[in-house]
């Protein structure tokens, strides 16, 4: 019998997440647009001065890059590079790639301080040390991927009476890509308000829910104005850019790849009702992934999970039988884990997925044949499918077919059989340019 090593390729090179919707600056604009100047009177800005000032002292800001105007007393804290005071299109331009946002929220009063934008800016020190972060509350945008903090995400969440995270109640997109930090994503999971508590199936499960960056860093493509994204795009974050009250953030991205991060991934990231943007690749996290993650509950809003390069292990959840799945799910990559068992049927029925990377779960083992056949849901947006070094095993459909498909890499697995000759003639068109 044939054993088959099968690595098709219909595209010269690799997808890279280059769309705008899925671009770390798309959801940085996104964030802060329409976001007007938070209220702060005088008060509360000589708390914000004082705030980034204890900020600046203890992440060694005299050592950093980028840090034009910072406690220069004359000078807004507006003006200070990497601050942003004012959301809309202009956003980026407050994001301190000039230094400073005081020319981008001309004409728009006096507000709080909405972003740091400190990514790849040299910041070292400890997240937890003594930061009154409390007089940050209009924060939307906190980004410092890329740097050398160091310490424990689970206290910097958690940290009482201002000194922490948890007393932004209006953050919704959280970059820490990239650094030192270590713990675990408990008190981050509960934020929603969904509880953090292990893996498990919710008693029912609702119908509906609502795509991918690029990890630490921009990709680098231009995206447009955020006033000219889609009207669509627009909508499915409204949720979780309104007005915020008191409480805890409702994170609508939350990037900490990279990093030192362990313990379960809690079933209340799964369950936070704005959160749609996860990136956890590159860290220690452990145990199974939550059925949560692949269920069409209420709750689940999720459009892309990178969970790459974990130590996460057992075998996909399982569904019962019939029960919705995540219907606006668009990018996954589960690969390099320690992953087990068949792939469950309830993947081929994912319709809005164009990425899907599992590949390197040397046990991930079963059939491959259901996710690919002609009517397969899961072949409607699915663009990518990566599958390479794990154990599947069977023969491929007579018919390969999906109308989105570009990248399908089954290399190093245990298939056999014919070549789908369906495909053969695209292949060949492709590869003779």
């Amino acid at each position: 019998m044939l054993v088959l090593l099968l690595l098709l390729r219909v595209e010269p090179a690799l997808p890279t997440a280059t769309v705008p919707e899925h671009s770390s600056q798309w959801m940085r604009r996104l964030a802060l647009a329409d976001a007007d100047p938070a209220p702060c009177d005088a008060q509360c800005q000589d708390a914000q001065r004082r705030a980034l000032s204890q900020l600046f002292a203890a992440w060694s800001g005299p050592a950093w890059t980028r840090r034009a105007n910072w406690l220069s007393p004359d000078v807004p804290v507006c003006a200070w590079e990497g601050v942003v005071c004012c959301g809309g299109p202009t956003a980026e331009q407050g994001g301190g790639d000039a230094g400073g946002g005081e020319a981008a929220c001309a004409g728009k009063g006096e507000g709080g301080v909405l972003g740091l934008s400190l990514a790849g800016n040299n910041l070292t020190g400890d997240v937890t040390a003594a930061v009154a972060w409390g007089a940050l509350a209009t924060l939307r945008v906190l980004e410092v991927d890329g740097n050398r903090l160091y310490g424990s995400l689970s206290r910097w969440c958690a940290a009482g009476g201002g000194g922490g995270l948890a007393a932004l109640p209006r953050l919704r997109y959280l970059g820490l890509a990239a650094n030192q930090l270590t713990g675990g994503l408990a008190e981050v999971a509960g934020w929603g308000g969904a509880g953090a508590g292990p893996a498990s199936l919710p008693p029912q499960l609702g119908s509906g829910s609502v795509p991918a960056p690029p990890g630490p860093a921009s990709s680098g493509a231009r995206v447009p104005a955020a006033a000219a994204l889609s009207a669509g795009a627009r909508r499915s974050l409204a949720a979780g850019l309104g007005a915020a009250g008191g409480g805890p953030p409702v994170l609508t991205a939350l990037l900490a790849a990279g990093n030192r991060l362990g313990g379960p991934l809690p079933v209340g990231l799964m369950r936070q009702p704005a959160l749609q943007y996860l990136d956890l690749s590159g860290n220690s996290l452990t145990g199974p992934l939550p059925a949560e993650l692949f269920a069409g509950a209420a709750a689940n809003r999720l459009r892309s999970v990178r969970l790459a390069g974990n130590q996460l292990g057992g075998p996909l959840p399982e569904l019962p039988e019939g029960a919705d799945v995540a219907a606006e799910l668009n990018h996954l990559d589960i690969s390099r884990n320690r992953l087990e068992g068949p792939l469950p049927p309830y993947l081929a029925r994912l319709a809005s997925l164009s990425y899907l990377d599992a590949s390197h779960n040397v046990l991930l083992s079963g059939p491959v044949a259901p996710l690919l056949r002609p009517l397969a849901p899961l072949l409607a947006a699915l663009s990518t499918l990566m599958l390479r070094n794990n154990s599947l095993g069977g023969t491929l459909p007579a018919v390969l077919r999906g109308p989105q498909l570009q990248y399908l890499d089954l290399a190093f697995n245990n298939l056999t059989g014919n070549f789908p000759s369906t495909v053969i003639p695209q292949l060949h068109a492709a590869w003779s340019g």
